[in-house]
């Protein structure tokens, strides 16, 4: 179990906003179909990816977070960061976005109730697109949080 709990002074988190529908149009990026297409990859036994800017510097073992609105936060492990030549072909059309790495994930390894995630003031109102969690506080509880589901065994 040890080797889950994720070092405080160390590891980076990313959340992303998910859209509660699919836009009507297919035209630009569309974060609700994207999660839906990672869903759909992991049932059939292909691992979830999503893309992120290189300005964020992620690395191997930072949490990575789905976060939708007033329901719940999936947190998932950075297992692989790749350049943006392994970028998906369904994320073509988001114009603007060629250059961003690719971020392999881990299965889900927990999920964060919305209350909770109010409760520490962790929610960001207008949260657009992938960003580092940049308030140090809020980072190091996230993480305590994350440990404290961990060592209690009730992971996800």
């Amino acid at each position: 179990m040890a080797s889950n709990v994720f070092q405080v002074n160390t590891t980076g988190i990313l959340i992303t906003p998910i859209a509660k529908v699919i836009k009507t149009k297919h035209s630009g990026p569309d974060s609700r179909r994207d999660y839906d297409e990672q869903c759909v990859r992991f049932i059939r036994g292909q691992p979830m990816c999503w893309d992120d800017d290189k300005h964020n510097n992620t690395k191997v073992g930072d949490i990575f977070g789905f976060c939708k609105a007033n329901d719940c936060v999936e947190l998932h492990c950075v297992e692989a960061v790749h350049d943006p030549s392994h970028r998906l072909q369904s994320w073509s059309n988001n114009v603007g976005q060629h250059d961003r790495n690719v971020l392999m994930l881990s299965c889900t390894l927990c999920i964060i109730p919305w209350d909770d995630w109010v409760k520490f003031g962790w929610h960001a109102d207008g949260l657009r697109g992938t960003q580092r969690v940049a308030n140090e506080k809020s980072r190091v509880q996230m993480i305590q949080y994350i440990n404290s589901i961990f060592l209690k065994g009730t992971e996800v």
